[in-house]
């Protein structure tokens, strides 16, 4: 098989007409990068606020402290800049779930197994669905990090295993996280640990990570 276009600007342009395919399908892609952009931002303020709520700073200037640390990646020109970025960004997400998944283990034999139910909530379903696919939001990268690959033959291996491994930790993750705390379990994970001090702790790790996902959508 053999790559003919470079993305998915120059497939819209096949199928919908050069006039106006790849206007429309750059201009959503724009916004998306974009709204994931202004989440990691958001992100951090809110753990910002969330870890200092009685500080003297607030929100919106936690979130402008955090793009000041962003500012840098407009110089950034390879890829494997990038990586490495993106590198330490699984570092830190790696030593966040130790943490979260070592206490719930320590929790075990508080665990509320009659709490767990195979059944499917229609009225929450397509919230649930709206958020694991928004968390797979790889697919605009794809086009741009295959291009940049040494070896472009191990890019349907590495596509397939990587989110099966994503797909089976999410799923056990929040498994997990559901028999520590089960209804209490909230939207914030980090909000459910018992002491502030450990909260914090998280939390600023959290900032970082958001911090090093940034250049991946950004230099996309």
């Amino acid at each position: 098989m053999e790559r003919v276009r470079d993305s998915y600007v120059d497939i819209a342009q096949s199928c919908l007409g050069e006039k106006y395919g790849g206007k429309l399908v750059n201009t959503a892609q724009i916004i998306e990068l974009l709204m994931t952009c202004i989440l990691y931002v958001v992100l951090c303020g809110d753990l910002m606020i969330g870890s200092f709520p009685e500080g003297p700073i607030d929100q919106r200037s936690w979130m402008m402290i955090s793009a000041m640390f962003l500012l840098p990646c407009a110089f950034l020109k390879k890829l494997t800049a990038v990586s490495w970025l993106s590198f330490w960004c699984t570092m830190a997400h790696a030593l966040i779930n130790v943490i979260i998944l070592g206490y719930c283990l320590i929790k075990s034999p508080e665990w509320q197994w009659s709490k767990v139910q195979f059944k499917i909530d229609t009225s929450m379903f397509p919230v649930t669905l709206g958020i694991v696919v928004f968390s797979y939001t790889s697919q605009i990268f794809l086009p741009s990090l295959e291009g940049s690959m040494k070896d472009r033959s191990k890019f349907h291996c590495m596509l397939n295993w990587s989110h099966i491994a994503a797909a089976a930790f999410k799923a056990g993750f929040a498994w997990i996280a559901f028999l520590t705390w089960a209804e209490e379990t909230q939207e914030v994970i980090t909000n459910n640990l018992p002491t502030k001090g450990f909260k914090v702790i998280v939390n600023l790790i959290l900032v970082v990570k958001a911090l090093l996902s940034y250049p991946l959508p950004y230099f996309a």
